[in-house]
This record gives C-alpha cells, structure tokens and sequence, in this order.
C-alpha cells in the first residue's frame, strides 16, 4: 500500500511540474509579443525609448555619405578672370594672337575682285544695251551677273574687318579686356583699335579645330615676345607684308587655291563675335601664344554665329 501511494504522488507531481512549465511557455511568448507589439506603436508613432536608439534611428534615415565631396562649381566670369591674373601676373598687357601679312592676300582679293566685278558689269550693260541675248537667256545671264557681282565684292571685302592684333590687358580699375587692333577698311590704313570685356567675345570655332599652320611662342616666353613686339617698327611691318606678297608670288598656284578659301571665310579664317558685330581672324600662318591655349580660355565658342543663311552672308562681306 505504502508503495502505490508513494507511485500516485510521484506520477501527480510530475503531471503538476509538466502543467507549470507549460504555463510558463505560454506566458513568457504572450509577453514576448506584447513588448513587440508595442514596440512597433512607438516606433510608428515617434516614440523612442532611449537616446541610443534615436541616434540609430537618425541615421539609418540619413541618406548614404558620398564617396568624395564634388568639387565647387565656378562662373564663367570668374574662370576668366583667374586665367588672366595667372597670365598677367604683375604685368599690364601680354600679346596673345599676331596676325600673318596679307601682302598675297591683298594682291589677289583686287584682282579676283575687279575681274568678277567688270565681268558682271559688262555683261549686265551689253544685255542692258540690246546686246546678242535672246529673251531666254536674259534671267538667268543677269543672275549670273549678279552671282559674279557680289564675288567680286567678297573678294573686295576680304581685307577689311579683320583683326591684326590681339592683347590681354589689366586696366587701371583692375579689369581684364581684351585689347583688339583691326584694319576696318583698307589694309593699307592704320589699324583701329579698342577694347572689349572677356564676356562679350565669342568664337564660331575652337581654335583647336582649325587644321593650318601656325607659329607658336611658349608661354613661359610670353612677355618677351610683348616686348619685342612693341619695339618693331613700320618698316619691319612693311617688309613683312612684302615678303608675303613675294611668297604669294613664287607659290602661285597653291596660295591661290588658299587664298581663295580665305576670301570666303572657308580655311583658316575665324569669326570672332565682338559685341553682336563680326570680326575676321586669320589663322593661316599666325603667331599665337602657347599654340592658342590661352585665347580659347578667354573667349567662350558659339557655334550658332554660322548656322543661319543670315550670318553666312554676313561672314562672307565681313560684317
């Protein structure tokens, strides 16, 4: 008897210990779900419970640090104008662009022009006067007399507006311009020359496109070559525009041919914009400083100058 007893109140204590710990079970995983629960209400509504907690949650919000900080962003003007205070230095001017002698250029300009221009004449005046014309052939010869007409005066034009001489300058309100010296009419006339702010210059072309031959003056040479090129005289002009002529002579053919291009702003002629009115820059054989790279950070491109019938026909009479 004694030992069935002492069986029953073993087999209860285990069927009382196995019941507790399942009490246990249950009452730890519905605690365990309420404290979650209540932690995504508070994390819904704003609710943080600690400062550490509001720190991790600050920034995990934040977006991702970037790999390098991007450099500043500079204008324009002031791109410029730092360009020219490391050109300048503690100078006043420095020479940029010397233009070649137009000697050949001159010569052929007045003869293509007079020959295209009393060839329109001629023919206009003989059918004018009843000359040997049928109705027919009246139209399109007078066109033709008007085509030639107006080559002729291209050629004319092919000297004037250009641009002989161009300087960085530092005025003395310690504003950067450059300085231009252009030949307005005639080639032969003195140069006429005036000054323009860095942003009101523009190019139709990078000077890097321009396949002709140029002469280059290192830049660390920059400011004896100003200087050398102060000290020459107008005999030394004179005597290089001859020797061009004489160069235009004895290559006849092929200077022609060049010429010819340059007579209606098709090789090596660039069109500088200078407050709305264009200007012609010969590269053919010109002298620039440090293969042009300084002028092209100057001067800014505007490859919309030549993309209308109306500005072409004002590059070609040079206006």
């Amino acid at each position: 008897m004694l030992a069935q007893s002492l069986a029953r109140r073993i087999h209860r204590h285990n069927v009382w210990h196995h019941n507790y710990q399942q009490y246990l079970s249950r009452t730890t995983t519905a605690s365990y779900a309420s404290q979650r629960h209540v932690g995504k209400h508070r994390a819904k509504s704003g609710r943080i419970e600690s400062p550490e907690r509001e720190v991790r949650g600050q920034a995990a919000s934040l977006p991702p640090a970037p790999k390098y900080a991007p450099a500043p962003q500079i204008d324009e003007r002031e791109q410029q104008i730092i360009e020219a205070k490391k050109l300048l230095g503690e100078h006043d001017e420095i020479i940029l662009y010397k233009s070649t002698g137009h000697g050949s250029l001159m010569v052929w300009s007045l003869l293509g022009g007079t020959t295209f221009s009393t060839m329109a004449f001629n023919t206009a005046a003989g059918i004018m006067t009843g000359g040997p014309f049928s109705i027919w052939l009246q139209v399109p010869t007078l066109g033709g007399c008007a085509l030639a007409l107006g080559m002729g005066f291209t050629m004319y034009m092919t000297t004037t507006r250009t641009i002989q001489d161009v300087r960085l300058v530092c005025t003395p309100d310690k504003q950067y311009k450059l300085r231009f010296d252009t030949k307005w009419r005639a080639y032969f006339w003195e140069p006429k020359r005036f000054e323009v702010a860095l942003n009101r210059i523009a190019t139709d072309r990078a000077i890097r496109d321009i396949d002709t031959a140029m002469y280059t003056v290192d830049i660390k040479d920059r400011f004896e070559w100003t200087e050398f090129e102060d000290k020459q005289s107008s005999a030394f002009r004179l005597d290089r525009t001859l020797r061009s002529f004489k160069e235009g002579l004895m290559n006849g053919w092929s200077l022609l041919k060049r010429d010819v291009g340059r007579m209606f702003v098709r090789h090596g002629m660039m069109i500088v914009r200078i407050d709305d009115k264009n200007w012609k820059m010969d590269m053919w054989h010109a002298t620039m400083l440090d293969k042009g790279v300084p002028l092209a950070q100057l001067v800014k491109e505007d490859k919309d100058i030549k993309n209308s019938l109306a500005g072409i026909i004002r590059r070609s009479f040079g206006s």
